[in-house]
């Protein structure tokens, strides 16, 4: 493929929002290498590493965004070499060498790039973005988070997500919806990125 360093594609957008279907479609192509047969819950990079808490330790989907703490920037105090190399070695254990693009999904990932950014500087973002009442309806089945709160969450990270896409090198924003009434056109924005 390449002589160079594979550079990190993170894909990220709230629980219920399509981010393990996208991440599955990326991985797809030949040229990236996605997180798979990892034995955690849907291969998420998030439960793979021990540098950050996972959303779980926020309150999990529907919940983690009310946490102050889930919301990582470049001022972060856990950035620091070795915890870059951590990530990296507890990662790329599941990439394939070789590859352009290493593919991490998290969903609350939302919440991280900015220290992700900072972690990995070439890293490029895909998030994921999905209406909240589908969000909340398919949280809600599974959750034991009310309506109200799952709306909330929704709002709320959003409201975190578009303040730090500024500090954001590299980000796509896609809408699930998107991604199912228009793949072509949704596979060419990907391809352009």
């Amino acid at each position: 493929m390449t002589d160079s360093a594979p550079q990190h594609l993170f894909v990220a957008g709230l629980h219920r929002s399509g981010t393990t279907l996208l991440a599955r479609w990326i991985a797809d192509h030949p040229a990236v290498s996605g997180l798979s047969g990892t034995g955690t819950m849907l291969d998420e990079g998030q439960f793979l590493q021990d540098v950050f808490p996972s959303d779980v330790e926020h309150g999990g989907p529907g919940r983690f965004g009310f946490d102050p703490r889930a919301h990582l920037t470049e001022n972060a105090a856990l950035l620091s070499a070795h915890n870059r190399e951590t990530l990296q070695s507890q990662w790329a254990k599941y990439w394939e060498p070789g590859k352009l693009l290493w593919l991490e999904k998290s969903p609350s990932n939302i919440l991280r790039a900015r220290f992700l950014q900072a972690i990995f500087p070439e890293a490029r973002f895909v998030f994921l973005l999905r209406h909240p009442i589908a969000v909340t309806l398919a949280t809600h089945k599974w959750s034991q988070t009310s309506f109200f709160s799952l709306i909330a969450n929704w709002v709320h990270v959003h409201q975190l997500h578009k303040q730090d896409l500024q500090y954001l090198n590299h980000w796509l924003v896609m809408a699930y919806e998107s991604l199912i009434y228009a793949p072509e056109a949704a596979t060419q924005r990907l391809q352009d990125f």
